[in-house]
């Protein structure tokens, strides 16, 4: 699941100030040639859309996500189960990185051919990371089954061994969620996993010591 292809362009006239295919789209531009007059009617239609939005393309198995800030529209091709949230983060960047270049005004006439490389290098690390999910689904799955055993601990009054043998599972899968979450640009994702991971440590550790 990728960002395929990304466009800025001018609200007023619609022209394509810089555009990119991303490192993982698989020679977008020759695959998916009809997606660019799916994207020409949006630009024509939503110009005046200020909200993140979403659009069928042509093909099946793609979307097409925009938004305008102000005077610029942009634009991107994505493959079906990205996340929204990925996508509209992913645009939010691109803007705050145009604006860092080159301002908040954009020359009609000014060369941007730079910014592709940064269109490029967002869009990779924005698609998604099989491995993060995995690990997110493993790291909610061990959450769930810790919680449920540490209530039939405390209920039944097993050993307290069992207790400990939980906590290192779960500390085990917040390491390896640790360290796959340095490649993923967005934080607050990490941080809210973390989060739960922390606290039930602490749980775990405070009941430990509450009980021995």
């Amino acid at each position: 699941m990728a960002i395929l292809y990304t466009q800025l362009a001018l609200v007023d006239d619609k022209k394509v100030i810089v555009s990119a295919e991303s490192p993982l789209s698989r020679h977008f531009e020759t695959k998916y040639r009809d997606i660019f007059k799916d994207i020409e009617k949006i630009s024509e239609r939503f110009q005046n859309e200020t909200h993140f939005c979403s659009a069928k393309s042509s093909y099946e198995g793609v979307l097409i996500y925009f938004k305008r800030f102000k005077e610029m529209l942009i634009i991107s091709a994505v493959e079906v189960g990205l996340s929204k949230t990925s996508v509209s983060l992913f645009l939010e960047r691109l803007r705050d990185r145009f604006v860092e270049e080159y301002g908040e005004d954009a020359d009609r006439n000014g060369s941007y051919v730079r910014f592709e490389e940064v269109i490029r290098e967002e869009s990779k690390r924005f698609s998604k990371d099989r491995g993060m999910e995995e690990t997110i689904g493993a790291l909610q799955e061990t959450k769930e089954v810790c919680i449920k055993n540490y209530t039939n601990v405390i209920q039944r009054g097993h050993k307290i061994e069992q207790l400990e043998m939980l906590s290192q599972r779960l500390q085990g899968v917040s390491e390896k969620f640790r360290k796959r979450s340095r490649k993923m640009h967005i934080e607050a994702v990490a941080t809210q996993y973390l989060f739960y991971v922390g606290l039930a440590v602490f749980l775990f550790l405070a009941m430990y010591f509450f009980m021995k």
